[in-house]
């Protein structure tokens, strides 16, 4: 506050004597004088406002630690340096010495006073609006005072419309409790919420304040918005007695705790106090298990086993995470494929029936793998070795198949670091194709036998072992090929020959008599039911043996003979596998 005195004081004293004295009528004669003034100090006075540079009102009130700016014009009479001095009393101030003057009751009633300022040339002074100036508005009363060695202030002067007394003030809304935390599924939608009781707003004159709710990924705000990082979401503008909220998507993002920073601001941008104002709430983005799609076995297409020997299946799938597939474990898929009578849940050891398939045997398809970021999705390949005697489902009919209604299916399982599990079965089987083989390690050797005489002592007793090399049940039929056994040339047998059924053949038993053998070996194929069962492991084969004996006919000559015998194998009956 400036105060302005202005005063002229003229004192004025004139003495006047008149004495005549008329010596002669050619000579004169002159008298002389004194005048003195005294000029007083008169106040300056304003030509201009008082007036808030910008207008502070009930619509546009100065936040509390905003300045409000004052500002007028005045001149002094005696052209005077001036002050402009802003007090919250009308009562006259105090002018200065050649000093900036003060206001009535000291410096609690002083708002601001401008520095020395030329008469005639306008002058300002800002004052900061206090937390302690508790009341939405505040009367001021300005003065100018002039800079002299006996100063003198105007009068008080209150400007006058919207941009003069009294200023208006905007006080902090108050964040009085930190909201909880909220949780959302990754690519879901996060929101954070500030109930009702947990902020207030205290300014309602003229028009009441509204506030809003403002959530950063980073520590910062200023002007009412996220002055770091990115704005995750603000609210509507919503007055007292209202709940503040706003959503965001999550986006893809693993799983954890990620920062949010809660911030209200009211209507006039000016920030909230209290523990709520700049907490890191943050947000989690829960854990979702793996989801497993698109399980095909063998490229779709049926089995056909190797006898005797392993088969490579594939098994293909798609491994997804939304949480991104960088959660994915280390080698996180296993697989399971199995006949369909059995189940995922009943495959639970490797056998004819089931194959278990460790993440060993697991990789990533070179087609698609993990580019991490937003990237969810990985192709997996799993192979197996699938074994001969791998339970066979092409058959048409309960005859010869048990089972002939179904197929085989394959389960992929995948982890995530979390250890949460996803797994799918292929939607569509396939069939394992039947294989019948046999394998006959054995070559018949009668030894020496004479003429008129009969191998192993009489008895149909040299075994040729029939061992079963494919995936189902088997029985056999034998025939002789050629005229017999020859001493020349088989099969030939330009010199000399021993006829077909001089052989014999058993699969009963090994004590049968030559003599009382049934089964002579002929060109016409002999069924035998040896009803060698389906095998079921590489260390328990299953096998046959076909007991052979010949008789040498009198008189045959001595040499080397040498023949063929065939045995042929069929699909057995599916009771005898």
């Amino acid at each position: 506050m400036r105060t302005i005195k202005t005063g002229l004081f003229l004192s004025i004293c004139i003495i006047s004597l008149f004495s005549i004295a008329i010596i002669s009528t050619k000579a004169a004669s002159t008298g002389s004088f004194g005048t003195t003034v005294d000029v007083g100090n008169s106040a300056p006075a304003f030509t201009s406002g008082p007036e808030e540079f910008a207008a502070s009102d009930a619509t546009t009130p100065t936040n509390v630690g905003s300045n409000v700016t004052f500002r007028g014009t005045a001149s002094d009479a005696n052209l005077d340096r001036y002050y402009l001095l802003l007090c919250t009393t009308s009562g006259a101030p105090t002018p200065g010495s050649a000093s900036a003057p003060t206001c009535n009751g000291g410096a609690s009633n002083q708002l601001c006073v401008s520095a020395s300022q030329i008469s005639g040339v306008q002058t300002g002074c800002n004052h900061t609006v206090l937390s302690s100036e508790t009341a939405e508005t505040q009367n001021w009363y300005a003065f100018v005072c002039d800079d002299a060695a006996s100063g003198a202030c105007s009068s008080s002067s209150s400007g006058a419309g919207s941009s003069g007394s009294p200023y208006s003030i905007n006080h902090n809304p108050t964040f009085s409790a930190v909201p909880s935390t909220p949780s959302a599924n990754p690519g879901g939608t996060v929101t954070i919420t500030v109930p009702s009781g947990s902020w207030t707003e205290t300014d309602v004159a003229g028009v009441a304040d509204t506030a809003k709710l403002v959530v950063c990924d980073a520590a910062g705000l200023a002007n009412g918005a996220c002055s770091v990082g990115t704005q995750l979401c603000a609210s509507s503008l919503l007055a007292p007695g209202n709940a503040l909220s706003c959503s965001f998507s999550s986006a893809t993002k693993l799983y954890g705790n990620y920062p949010a920073y809660t911030y209200i601001v009211d209507s006039h941008n000016l920030a909230a106090t209290g523990v709520g104002q700049g907490a890191n709430v943050g947000f989690n983005i829960n854990n979702i298990a793996p989801g497993v799609s698109n399980v095909i076995i063998n490229a779709g297409n049926n089995i056909t086993l190797t006898a005797n020997s392993t088969q490579s299946v594939n098994i293909k799938a798609t491994v997804s995470d939304t949480n991104g597939c960088s959660d994915l474990a280390v080698n996180p898929v296993t697989s399971k494929t199995y006949r369909s009578g059995v189940t995922a849940a009943g495959c639970t050891s490797t056998n004819s029936s089931c194959y278990l398939i460790t993440s060993t045997f697991c990789t990533v398809d070179s087609g698609n793998t993990c580019t991490g970021g937003t990237d969810t999705n990985v192709d997996y390949n799993c192979t197996v070795s699938m074994q001969y005697y791998t339970d066979p489902t092409d058959g048409l009919t309960a005859t010869y198949s048990p089972y002939y209604n179904q197929n085989w299916l394959a389960t992929v399982s995948a982890t995530d670091l979390h250890s949460a599990n996803g797994s799918l079965e292929s939607s569509t089987g396939v069939e394992v194709n039947s294989i019948n083989a046999m394998d006959i390690s054995t070559t018949i050797n009668y030894g020496s036998v004479g003429a008129g005489a009969t191998s192993g002592g009489g008895l149909i007793n040299i075994p040729v072992t029939v061992t079963n090399v494919g995936n189902v049940g088997l029985d056999t039929e034998v025939l002789g090929n050629g005229a017999g056994l020859c001493s020349g040339a088989f099969p030939t047998c330009a010199e000399y020959v021993i006829p077909l059924s001089n052989q014999k053949f058993e699969y009963l038993n090994n004590t049968t008599t030559f003599a009382a053998g049934t089964h002579s070996l002929s060109t016409t194929p002999v069924a035998l039911s040896l009803g060698i069962l389906k095998p079921t492991a590489v260390s328990n084969p299953t096998t046959k043996n076909i007991y052979w004996a010949l008789s040498v006919p009198l008189g045959q000559e001595p040499a080397s003979y040498s023949g063929s015998n065939t045995v042929n194998s069929f699909v057995s009956l599916a009771s005898a596998w």
